[in-house]
């Protein structure tokens, strides 16, 4: 009997299922209205006044053809001039020239820099380098024991 029940008990709930209205009602459009979309604008970014300018600041940049002249002593005269090297003569003081070519590389912004001085029996030879990490200048600055001219040879190298 117990099974009888049970099968009843299944017919029941079945059709009242299968009987029951679905909850998902189709709705028919109204007459008049059409489905519309709307696009809303985006706004355009606006620069802010309040933002800080960001000001660029200067790097070394390689030299080109022409920036070996910043290298060339003033008054001093062109013996050869190349893209990589400048070979100059002047009738200036040795300690002079020195002293500015060792001004040049440090307002460069030369982070290494190597200064050789040497004078011996009336020579002199001076080896002056400075390095940023892109460029690499070398100064060669000598004059022979009686001579009155100073030849200045300035390479450079990049990396």
């Amino acid at each position: 009997m117990n099974i009888v029940v049970i099968i009843i008990a299944s017919i029941i709930v079945i059709a009242g299922a299968l009987a029951r209205p679905s909850k998902i009602e189709e709705q028919e459009p109204v007459l008049g209205e059409t489905a519309t979309v709307e696009e809303t604008p985006t706004p355009t970014p606006q620069k802010d006044a309040n933002l800080p300018t960001i000001t660029p600041t200067p790097t070394l940049q390689p030299p080109e053809k022409d920036a070996n002249l910043l290298w060339q002593y003033p008054n001093s005269s062109i013996i050869t001039k190349s893209e990589t090297a400048l070979i100059l003569e002047s009738n200036g003081d040795v300690d002079a020239i020195t002293d500015w070519y060792k001004e040049k590389i440090k307002a460069m912004g030369m982070n290494a820099k190597s200064f050789v001085v040497t004078k011996t029996n009336g020579n002199v030879l001076n080896k002056l380098v400075g390095d940023n990490g892109n460029i690499e200048i070398r100064v060669e600055i000598s004059k022979s024991a009686g001579e009155s001219t100073v030849r200045i040879v300035v390479t450079y190298h990049t990396s």
